[in-house]
């Protein structure tokens, strides 16, 4: 999105040389999880971006993380009522609409959900969520056989 706003002149350029459409990661339409997964964009930043794009004759095909552990059911539905208002139903691919963000040891984001008291401290965690919930997967090892 980012981009877009930096470079909107270059989208008629695009246009010119051929290009169909442009993809950007839009992620969310809730201002607090762009925040949270550092997108450094709004909401706002995201009509603008379609904006341009529409006066520069190149749509936009967002990609979306519809489910983060901070995702609500309102978010999603903000998130459908965003792509229809928009007139982007044709442009988003179905699968967009799945997508759930995998927060996987190590990441920045396990810091952030500790601190939010959404996550267990643990020896190994592998993180999941799903169905509006935070799930907490823990990997057990067998020390069976093993010598220390």
């Amino acid at each position: 999105v980012q981009h877009i706003l930096e470079h909107a002149g270059a989208l008629r350029h695009l246009r010119a040389l051929g290009c169909l459409f442009v993809t950007s990661a839009f992620e969310s339409t809730n201002d607090e999880i762009l925040r949270v997964l550092e997108k450094g964009h709004t909401r706002d930043d995201m009509e603008r971006a379609l904006e341009i794009a529409a006066r520069a004759r190149v749509p936009l095909r967002p990609t979306w993380m519809a489910f983060t552990p901070w995702t609500s059911t309102q978010d999603v539905v903000d998130l459908l009522t965003f792509v229809e208002e928009h007139g982007l139903v044709a442009h988003v691919q179905p699968v967009q609409y799945a997508l759930r963000l995998l927060i996987l040891p190590g990441s920045p984001l396990v810091n952030v959900l500790r601190a939010q008291r959404r996550l267990e401290l643990g020896d190994r965690v592998d993180y999941a969520f799903g169905h509006g919930r935070f799930v907490v997967h823990r990997q057990l090892h067998s020390h069976a056989g093993q010598r220390g």
